[in-house]
């Protein structure tokens, strides 16, 4: 392992960061194939097996650092807390938008995990990684991804529910911001084209008032909507007055995938809630309007209504 500068780290020629912190603690390598939770993971011959031992060898606060090694997929029958503050995710592979081999994913054998990746902690970069939710015996609603904790990147990450149509049921999430404050997700694929959906459906649910500055920059937001009602992003309608906070999208786009079902709104947001919702130069596919009218706490920067002109979207793919 050779330390450079700026955060760089590499490893026999594959170079890893620059988005880790300046000094890390322990390296922990996992391998959901040929590792060996008895070992310790310090090194790429002697990886261990599960991110939980993972995470149980990693020390809150030290930078500690957690490389999935990709290839097999690290398979969760319970959903993977991510609990220790300063500890990072860094996923060991090709660094495409979609599909990556360094992969978090549901057990086929378990049919009511609705969450497969809970980030409870903070001050943790989660890089390269695909969380992505697909069994065929389904039985509860799924919310793929649930993010909270202050301070954390979310970069390269796939986070992909609703791959199978025993998914396709009401209130289901690819992601789900919770109690979180001070946290990026850049250039991250959310959502699935796989299935189409149906009613009462959304990529992001925004659930909880303490919601507050986070930030979605060159975003993908996808979904295959087969009802009007769906939306890319929904907040949750609280009590009058109610306060999401600040949820800024810059050079984000929101593709809905199905050519014979146009959505009415990209944003679902009940007018009772004063989200606070900024979009900059959005591109919006796949929905007649961004939002309801006379909706408050919507401002849309740049690039306005979804229309068939260029530069600012079309109505279907």
């Amino acid at each position: 392992m050779n330390t450079y500068s700026m955060g760089m780290f590499q490893y026999g020629g594959f170079t890893l960061g620059p988005q880790l912190p300046f000094e890390v603690g322990k390296i922990i390598f996992v391998d959901p194939s040929a590792g060996d939770d008895l070992q310790l993971g310090a090194t790429l011959t002697t990886p261990v097996r599960t991110l939980s031992r993972a995470l149980a060898l990693a020390t809150e606060n030290q930078n500690d650092v957690v490389y999935l090694i990709g290839g097999t997929d690290a398979e969760q029958t319970e959903t993977l807390v991510w609990s220790k503050d300063g500890t990072h995710l860094i996923g060991m592979c090709s660094p495409g938008l979609v599909g990556k081999n360094a992969r978090i994913t549901q057990a086929a054998s378990v049919a009511n995990l609705a969450t497969v990746f809970h980030v409870t902690a903070s001050n943790c970069c989660i890089a390269n990684i695909s969380i992505f939710q697909q069994v065929d015996n389904n039985t509860v609603v799924p919310k793929t991804v649930i993010a909270e904790g202050f301070g954390n990147q979310f970069l390269n990450c796939e986070m992909s529910g609703l791959n199978d149509s025993s998914m396709d049921v009401s209130g289901a999430r690819s992601l789900v911001l919770g109690a979180i404050t001070n946290t990026i997700f850049r250039g991250c694929y959310i959502g699935s084209n796989v299935i189409a959906q149906s009613a009462s459906q959304a990529v992001i649910e925004i659930s909880s008032e303490i919601a507050t500055m986070v930030v979605f920059e060159d975003c993908y937001v996808v979904m295959k909507s087969a009802d009007v009602d769906n939306n890319f992003v929904f907040t949750l309608a609280g009590s009058e007055g109610s306060d999401t906070g600040l949820v800024f999208f810059k050079n984000c786009s929101f593709i809905n995938d199905n050519v014979s079902s146009i959505m009415n709104y990209a944003l679902g947001v009940p007018f009772v809630v004063d989200s606070h919702l900024i979009l900059h130069n959005p591109y919006v596919v796949g929905a007649t309007d961004s939002v309801a009218s006379g909706t408050d706490g919507v401002a849309i920067l740049g690039f306005g209504t979804p229309a068939k002109k260029m530069g600012i979207g079309v109505s279907a793919p």
